[in-house]
């Protein structure tokens, strides 16, 4: 732990161009503090007039010509190393996985797709159909392919998923907290895309867990439910930051956010397909679902969430 003396500014730059992130994790990782005159601050990113997003942006081009340096040495200019990052070692588990329907072909036109999509908070709880939650899963962030491609003179076997990734990282993880689908006991579960399979992970845990589900109404003086928030299925989008990390510094932070939103937007357009609600829940409890989910919060985030149902 360093103990820094800096003025402010200083030290929120410092978090952001990640010079002394010194266990080589992510931005978020409390391995930091600065002593002021007045106050003393470990891992506290946020002040009244500045936040971390607005300070790792104005350092972003120093954050990313060191960070992948510093931090990997000559690891990436070894073209083997480069082609290692690529590789997906996904190891899922075989025993006991629920295998999933082959998905079906939507026929519905993109046009269609795009002027029918829409966020809704609205959910009757009604159960899913698993074939539904199959071609839900697939279509947003299933494996579509594997490719043979020659890199820097070698033959590699890509797999190919349903949206892009930055450098082909694909840090992203679907957990499912499954309520109410038919033929599938509820709890949680985690997506594999390999094996288009489920393997469960723990038991059901209420949705209040997860996200904020009440507001402050003035009228009433009084906190009052959200909607009907009475999703099918609660889901946790989760990124490895590890690699990315490696290859990319806090540039990664960067990629896994568009990973994140074109994989959501799969997921928009495939629920308006199935004629399902869907919405991006950005109120989500961050450290308290990462910790009943058994999310170490530090290489692994979740970055964000969506409700899915009837």
């Amino acid at each position: 732990m360093f103990c820094l003396n800096l003025k402010k500014i200083d030290y929120f730059k410092i978090i952001a161009s990640s010079e002394f992130q010194m266990s080589g994790q992510t931005i978020y990782a409390d391995n930091c503090a600065a002593d002021f005159s007045n106050m003393y601050i470990q891992g506290n990113y946020f002040s009244k007039t500045e936040s971390i997003s607005q300070l790792y942006l104005s350092n972003f081009e120093n954050s990313y010509k060191e960070g992948p340096i510093l931090s990997t040495g000559d690891f990436m200019n070894n073209p083997q190393n480069m082609i290692s990052l690529m590789i997906h070692d996904y190891k899922e588990k075989k025993e006991d996985a629920i295998i999933l329907p082959k998905p079906r072909n939507l026929n519905i036109g993109l046009k269609r797709l795009i002027e029918k999509r829409a966020s809704a908070r609205h959910f009757s709880g009604n159960k899913l159909l698993k074939q539904d939650l199959s071609d839900f899963l697939f279509y947003s962030a299933g494996q579509i392919r594997k490719e043979k491609i020659t890199i820097f003179g070698m033959d590699v076997e890509k797999t190919k998923f349903s949206y892009p990734s930055g450098g082909g990282m694909y840090g992203l993880q679907l957990i499912l907290m499954i309520y109410s689908v038919q033929g599938i006991r509820s709890g949680g579960y985690a997506y594999q895309p390999i094996s288009h399979s489920l393997h469960r992970i723990c038991d059901e845990i209420s949705l209040d867990n997860f996200i904020v589900t009440k507001r402050y109404d003035k009228t009433k003086a009084e906190y009052v439910d959200i909607e009907n928030l009475k999703p099918s299925i609660f889901i946790c989008c989760v990124n490895h930051f590890k690699k990315q990390r490696l290859k990319y510094g806090e540039l990664s932070l960067a990629l896994a956010y568009t990973d994140c939103g074109c994989m959501l937007q799969n997921a928009g357009l495939t629920a308006a397909a199935l004629h399902l609600n869907f919405c991006i829940w950005a109120g989500f409890k961050k450290s308290r679902a990462e910790k009943l989910l058994n999310i170490n919060g530090i290489n692994d985030h979740i970055i964000m969430t969506a409700l899915l149902g009837k």
